[in-house]
């Protein structure tokens, strides 16, 4: 085949050009591939492949419209003034650094220090190996082990390609996979081997996150066996909707501690079960309708199927009841009262991580969808992560955006609560200028063991950080232009890692991960721990917001004491694109204290939509018909899955092609009661409203 020509380049048209382009990255990523793998025997297609791709972007570059001003960056006083700061710091930091060795102090234990060798793996991931390397135990992660003793971790590979398989990884042991997505367990020298390996995109822990995003204030609350005089049902007038639609030719999934299969809220009219699948992830087992029925004549089941876990338990019954309850003697019905049900019974210890357990999750409500008719599906997720940059590019968000097509697969809609971090100071926000500096101030008087603190901000925002401890000690700088990596300890005994990654693999941002662990002492020191954070230059005019977060996996809770900001605090994955995000409402007009806001950290509006979030009455756990109420964005989002599960039963029933994510998110916006045309960090678009909703979507038969 012989090489193109630049002149029959040129003759193309711009549409037909970037089309090309297109074409030929995706032809030449297919010649990579076979390449690497040894199937590729016509090697000059490769060349030929790169070729015109060249030619396609040097017209491409041609049609640009030239500056009237071009400007030599490097020849420039500002590089000049930039270079010269850079050079003087690490000029400061080595003359530190001989001081610090002659003082018998900790220094940093990294091989190289001005550039990170392992730039697509999670800090989290290395700073558990390092612990575990000295004895010590990471909170934030589970912890496994291979025959020979050789420490393992749990994490969430990225690839380019679904068709990648390890080639002999040492301590490699895969456990789920989801198209480019796959959890894993792996050593350090897994690690460090998929570091190397051209096609791995990034590699993240798999952490354990929050499992219920409930308010703490109703914890204590008892069951009770009277009717309240209002029903949430009542308030998004989904009963109006009932005399119309009740759900039964949909389903929702319920990822979440479980249910109580004998609790009359989940049984049909003819005294059976509408569960039509219970999948108990904790110990593997699945249990069918047949086995449920047989439970309910006996009136006794297992513990595992009455969701009596000492820590969150009943919290499943509960959400579960409010999206697609049946009314029952004491409990006046859910949304979708008469929609099928699947339960996926997470870990209560989540020792993979919710990575592997939402990939579990989902790859196992799919299955349970096709053998049922392929019914549409609504899946509920009312837990969450808090961790990552919450713009919904890290591995945990892309991976549902994978399973619902970036939110264009037919059927498949996910509801996540927004999350109850509002009230918890867990987020800071500064916006510094070039040339000055700032400092995130954390603490509490409780005992803890590990806190952890992550930063993000845009690549062209060049920082150095500094920690400095309750009774003075400081680490040394790190950051742009000097030291990657700075670990070491205090003179108090505690232990402190900060890691400064200039582009993440996740979202080609910069971030700090700074880890302070008890170390040699009995807890971290009490008092005001400071990040001073300062800006040396910034390669681009870009707003200078640094978004902080306390990330809540470990057993710490600490909180800022300055600069703390309420929005940008949803948990993951209700930051990803095509994840329905639900707030919490007290009542048509305000938003519960607890709720988390949005926006996401790059502008997206979130959350979607709110419903009631407040002392909402659902099934009691470990009863046959009691109820309880309960409070928190947890509560609040079941009520849009029954939402949808309504519409989508309805067309179901008329043959007509479902909803995608995308259409259902446009749909619940403008239909709210309060709509305004723009969305609030607070409340999204604002109330739920089922009937108008419904109407909305075409779907009301009067």
């Amino acid at each position: 085949m012989p090489l193109s020509k630049v002149g029959d380049i040129r003759k193309l048209n711009n549409e037909e050009l970037n089309k090309s382009i297109s074409s030929t990255k995706r032809e030449l990523f297919e010649l990579r591939f076979q390449k690497a793998t040894g199937r590729l025997k016509q090697t000059h297609l490769f060349k030929h492949a790169r070729h015109r791709l060249a030619q396609l972007m040097s017209v491409e570059r041609e049609r640009q419209p030239t500056p009237s001003k071009r400007i030599n960056y490097k020849n420039s006083k500002a590089f000049a003034t930039e270079n010269f700061r850079v050079k003087e710091r690490e000029v400061v930091y080595l003359e530190e650094r001989q001081k610090i060795t002659q003082s018998g102090t900790a220094i940093p234990q990294s091989k190289s220090e001005y550039k990170d060798s392992m730039s697509k793996i999670d800090s989290y991931i290395l700073y558990a190996f390092d612990l575990l390397k000295r004895g010590l135990k990471p909170e934030g992660i589970g912890i496994f082990q291979t025959s020979e003793g050789t420490y393992q971790l749990p994490m969430l590979i990225q690839v380019e390609n679904d068709a990648w398989r390890p080639n002999t990884l040492p301590d490699y042991d895969e456990r789920s996979r989801m198209g480019r997505f796959i959890v894993c367990l792996g050593s350090r020298r897994t690690i460090e081997l998929l570091q190397k390996d051209d096609f791995v995109l990034s590699v993240e822990a798999s952490r354990r996150g929050l499992l219920g995003d409930q308010s703490s204030r109703s914890e204590s609350q008892e069951h009770s066996n009277s009717v309240p005089n209002l029903s949430s049902i009542e308030v998004i007038k989904a009963d109006v909707i009932h005399q119309y639609e009740r759900g039964d030719r949909a389903i929702i999934a319920i990822v979440d501690t479980g249910i109580d299969v004998l609790h009359d809220a989940f049984l049909g009219e003819d005294g059976r079960t509408r569960i039509i699948a219970f999948w108990d992830l904790q110990n593997d087992r699945e249990y069918s309708a047949d086995d449920i029925n047989q439970f309910i004549t006996s009136g006794n089941a297992p513990m595992e199927l009455r969701d009596l876990a000492e820590r969150n338990g009943g919290h499943g019954t509960h959400v579960a009841s409010v999206a697609a309850g049946q009314r029952g003697r004491f409990f006046l019905g859910g949304v979708a009262p008469s929609s099928k049900i699947i339960v996926v019974r997470v870990d209560e210890n989540q020792v993979l991580g919710d990575s592997y357990t939402y990939q579990k999750a989902l790859n196992y409500i799919e299955k349970i969808s096709i053998k049922n008719d392929n019914l549409p599906v609504v899946v509920n997720i009312s837990s969450g992560l808090e961790e990552g940059g919450r713009d919904g590019r890290s591995g945990l968000e892309q991976t549902f955006e994978f399973f619902l097509e970036n939110g264009q697969k037919p059927g498949y809609i996910v509801v996540k609560s927004a999350g109850n971090k509002g009230l918890d100071r867990q987020h800071a926000k500064l916006n510094l200028r070039p040339g000055t500096s700032g400092a995130l101030v954390w603490g509490n008087l409780n005992t803890r063991s590990e806190d952890e603190i992550e930063i993000w901000f845009h690549q062209g925002n060049q920082i150095i950080a500094t920690l400095t401890a309750p009774n003075g000690d400081s680490s040394g700088e790190t950051g742009f232009g000097l030291r990657y990596l700075a670990d070491g300890s205090f003179s108090n005994g505690n232990e402190y890692s900060i890691r400064y990654r200039e582009s993440s693999p996740r979202n080609q941002d910069s971030q700090f991960s700074v880890l302070v662990s008890k170390g040699s002492a009995e807890c971290i020191e009490e008092g005001r721990w400071k990040l001073k954070l300062e800006i040396i230059s910034k390669k681009h005019p870009r707003d200078g917001s640094i978004h902080a977060w306390i990330n809540g996996c470990t057993n710490s809770r600490i909180s800022f004491l300055d600069h703390v900001d309420r929005e940008v605090t949803l948990t993951i994955p209700g930051t990803a694109d095509h994840v329905i995000t639900v707030a919490a409402m007290k009542d048509a007009q305000q938003v519960c204290d607890t709720s988390s806001a949005g926006l996401t950290r790059d502008g997206r509006e979130k959350p979607d939509v709110a419903a009631p979030g407040e002392d909402v009455n659902g099934a009691c756990a470990g009863t046959d018909s009691g109820v309880c109420p309960k409070s928190g964005t947890s509560i609040a989002a079941p009520h849009v899955s029954g939402a949808i599960a309504l519409v989508l039963s309805a067309r179901e029933k008329r043959n007509l092609s479902q909803f995608s994510s995308r259409q259902i998110r446009s749909y619940l916006q403008r239909t709210t009661a309060n709509y305004t045309g723009t969305g609030d960090p607070l409340m999204g678009h604002g109330l739920l409203n089922v009937e108008n909703f419904f109407n909305e979507c075409g779907e009301f038969n009067s």
